[in-house]
């Protein structure tokens, strides 16, 4: 049985968070079970589209990412997709998205900008988390008291990369790094 908790993992952290790379899901999972993710999507406007309804999702994705005036991106809860939708995604290149389907999507799992994963043998097809440092992830989830604290914490590495971000391109040097850094303990800087 699913619940809330399954996707608040070191795993979906790094990957939507961290790596800003696309999730497809299978089998089917609830809505309010997919929508756990919603505290790694931190910086995005969320957008629930329900792909049985739609006969242009394509258009509608590459019209929002070439036309949107808003600050924040759009990060894309795609439901019910079906294979050719997902095979349609999986070429759009300004996309960030969770796309959940009841179909087996196992022959698309290519490449690494979209990874797969199977919800009921929960397994990653292309994505070995054992080959990925995820210590910073574990130590965020286990300090964090709910995910309204996780996202929070979150968005202060949101903050402080966008303070780096803008601090390295002034100065050009990484001088002030540590200091900007100095919540943050030094084991988890590489």
């Amino acid at each position: 049985m699913d619940t809330i908790y399954d996707f608040i993992s070191p795993e979906f952290l790094n990957i939507l968070f961290f790596q800003q790379k696309n999730l497809v899901i299978y089998p089917y999972v609830d809505l309010k079970h997919i929508h756990s993710l919603d505290c790694f999507t931190v910086g995005y406007e969320v957008v629930d589209l329900d792909s049985t309804v739609l006969h242009n999702l394509r258009e509608i994705i590459e019209f929002e990412a070439s036309s949107s005036y808003s600050q924040q991106p759009t990060f894309y809860y795609i439901l019910n997709a079906k294979v050719e939708d997902i095979k349609i995604l999986l070429e759009s290149p300004n996309i960030h998205c969770v796309i959940n389907t009841h179909e087996n999507v196992e022959h698309l799992a290519n490449g690494d900008k979209f990874i797969f994963y199977n919800k009921k043998n929960n397994a990653f097809l292309n994505y070995e988390p054992e080959r990925v440092n995820l210590s910073f992830e574990q130590h965020l989830i286990q300090t964090s008291q709910n995910e309204q604290i996780l996202s929070d914490e979150i968005l202060k590495i949101k903050s402080l990369a966008t303070k780096i971000f803008v601090d390295l391109n002034n100065r050009n040097n990484a001088d002030n790094l540590a200091k900007l850094m100095r919540d943050y303990d030094q084991i988890f800087w590489d």
